[in-house]
């Protein structure tokens, strides 16, 4: 019996991905903002590539426009599809068991089979009363997966990078990769699983020995067409851009498609600096240009004036360890403790800020941005890379004005106590020297 087909991606923006057809052939399809472009790709099932990438690639775009091809086939009864976005903004996608939930959740209404599994398992936990091991949900989703006579089963697995490693014995990521291993372990024949990631140390060790394709997709063709392309529609349709020359326009589409590399967090944040700058002063701004991301966010922490970088610090902490994502006035309110007063900091209500989320973005420029999520405003860091450059050694040799930005667990931890138990104190002397309620 043949291993299920797993494919391992971390993926560009616009890159290549690496699908089966209905008919069995192997197809590269150039995915991007304009281009659907089908070419076949040369090499045998048989084959094994390699695929590496780096953050800022624009991995869960390329996982988003595989979720919609197959989807087409699910609606045509030709397929079976689960698939799990991991975020590590958001703690309700961040483990093992919100991806075995969600997946179960969405096969149950794929097929009749399904259907009575998870009736099933509903009952025999006592209909929600019992709450299930994650290893019982795992035994559910096996029972779905080994069903017979069904449709091929997708199962897409994204941005795996983002799950947690930083703490637990097994950690979130370790537990999901050994979920993967369980999977390919089935040996499923109509079972395809794809998952896309950097290729850190310990998803590389699990993941590579269990792949039956991986696929490097660097410098394709469609990936650096689907730049120009953003590119070229950002210069003539942002608001900011639209009083540059022509001349102007057509020198930062030629010099940032260019110098991209394959890299749309690197585009995505030359612009926010380009936005900045008069007409006339374009030429200058693209010859300073960084030349990767890294460079890119040093150059943003460059350009925090010394006047504000303790509060950008603070912010970056506070939004590093936060247990869920913070609204704008929740961050906002830490910058009216003074941390300086003591071991418990002392509020001040008149650094109270009037308008939060202006002083948050204006502080963290490119570094922080601000989301609607059920209804409320919420910070989180702009890009993933953000977060993995400021707690990475790497800023750590840095000079002096940039390593100081780096981000370490503990004390950031600390110092998000520290206010949060100086804000319970404040709270606490307002009862004690309140009117009495009765």
């Amino acid at each position: 019996m043949s291993c299920p087909k797993l494919t391992i991606m971390e993926p560009r923006r616009g890159s290549s991905k690496v699908i089966l057809s209905p008919n069995g052939k192997r197809l590269v399809p150039f995915y991007g903002f304009t281009e659907n472009v089908c070419a076949p790709h040369p090499y045998s099932l048989t084959e094994p590539d390699d695929l590496d990438f780096e953050a800022g690639s624009g991995k869960s775009v390329l996982c988003s426009t595989i979720v919609e091809d197959i989807d087409s086939m699910r609606k045509a009864g030709l397929a079976s599809l689960a698939f799990f976005y991991f975020d590590f903004g958001d703690d309700k996608k961040k483990d093992r068991r919100a991806l075995l939930s969600s997946f179960i959740f969405q096969l149950h209404e794929q097929s009749d089979s399904y259907f009575k599994i998870l009736s099933d398992f509903y009952s025999a936990h006592r209909r929600r009363s019992q709450l299930p091991s994650d290893d019982a949900l795992t035994r559910c989703l096996k029972d779905m997966l080994n069903c017979p006579a069904q449709a091929p089963i997708y199962i897409i697995v994204d941005a795996l990078d983002e799950c947690p490693n930083t703490y637990g014995r097994p950690s979130p990521r370790q537990k999901v990769l050994m979920l993967v291993e369980e999977l390919v372990d089935l040996h499923i024949p109509d079972l395809h699983i794809c998952v896309t990631s950097r290729l850190e140390i310990d998803i590389k060790t699990i993941i590579r020995p269990l792949a039956t394709h991986s696929v490097s997709l660097h410098n394709q063709r469609g990936q650096m067409q689907d730049i120009l392309d953003y590119v070229r529609s950002t210069v003539n349709w942002d608001l900011g851009m639209r009083k540059w020359t022509a001349e102007d326009k057509e020198l930062v589409v030629d010099v940032l498609s260019q110098r991209a590399d394959g890299m749309f967090q690197w585009v995505v944040c030359q612009f926010d600096v380009l936005r900045n700058y008069l007409p006339g002063r374009i030429q200058y701004a693209l010859d300073e240009l960084p030349g990767t991301v890294d460079g890119m966010y040093e150059r943003i922490l460059q350009d925090i004036p010394d006047t504000k970088w303790e509060c950008a610090h603070l912010l970056l902490q506070c939004v590093l360890v936060a247990h869920r994502p913070l609204l704008v006035e929740e961050l906002a309110e830490f910058l009216a403790f003074d941390s300086k007063a003591g071991p418990i900091p002392k509020f001040w209500a008149g650094w109270r800020l009037e308008d939060p989320e202006d002083a948050l973005l204006s502080t963290c420029s490119g570094l922080l941005s601000v989301v609607e999520a059920n209804g409320s405003r919420i910070v989180q860091f702009t890009h993933a890379s953000v977060k993995e450059f400021l707690t990475s050694n790497r800023i750590a040799i840095r000079g002096n004005s940039i390593s100081r930005y780096r981000l370490l667990m503990t004390p950031a931890h600390t110092i998000v106590a520290q206010g949060c138990l100086s804000a319970l104190l404040r709270l606490a002397d307002q009862v004690l020297v309140g009117p009495c309620p009765v």
